[in-house]
């Protein structure tokens, strides 16, 4: 087209002759944009499907002059449609295709994740649980068998030694006791035992 809109060249004699007006809604989708922001490409719908237009201004240049206007910087515009709306179409199907290997990757990865978690911490931390409430309810032999060197195997070892020193004061604090007995009952002397 040249730069009144006109068309000068065209692959499609449907087009020979026919003025664009500049505000029409196709031509909009460029003039509607300041010159120095306009893009040399837009993706535009039209009834038939969308098109891809590739504008390519041909500048006025020296050479141009013996048969243009020197003032107009402009002679004209190419104008390229291709077809995509088939390519659209394949493009929104593959992207429904990746977006539903996404989600179940991630759905499979959440799994995953959670099977990890439950199999090296949470069991794990159940053990510990367990043997609390055992040392809890007398049975002071009761250890935490856990291996590994990661934080809940050294909460283990931990818990372990803990539960060593708390049966060695108890130990100590029977032989004393028994000590005591073993020491009041050795006394010929009667003992009166009495509070505050």
């Amino acid at each position: 087209v040249d730069h009144e809109g006109k068309v000068r060249l065209t692959n499609d004699p449907a087009f020979t002759g026919r003025l664009f007006a500049r505000d029409s809604p196709t031509c909009q989708v460029c003039h509607a944009v300041p010159s120095p922001q306009r893009t040399t490409s837009a993706l535009i719908d039209l009834e038939g499907g969308a098109v891809l237009r590739s504008v390519y201004p041909l500048r006025n240049q020296p050479a141009c002059h013996g048969c243009h206007d020197p003032s107009v910087t402009v002679n004209g515009v190419m104008i390229t449609d291709t077809d995509v709306t088939d390519l659209r179409t394949r493009l929104e199907s593959q992207i429904k295709g990746v977006v539903a290997v996404v989600g179940i990757v991630a759905i499979l990865l959440l799994a995953g994740v959670s099977l990890i978690v439950r199999l090296l911490v949470l069991r794990r931390l159940e053990r510990i649980e367990t043997t609390t409430r055992a040392i809890t309810q007398g049975d002071f032999g009761r250890r935490v068998d856990m291996a590994g060197t990661d934080a809940v195997a050294r909460l283990g070892s931990e818990f372990n030694a803990m539960a060593d020193s708390v049966t060695d004061l108890l130990s100590q604090l029977h032989q004393q006791r028994t000590q005591l007995e073993n020491v009041m009952s050795s006394v010929d002397d009667g003992l009166l035992v009495v509070d505050r």
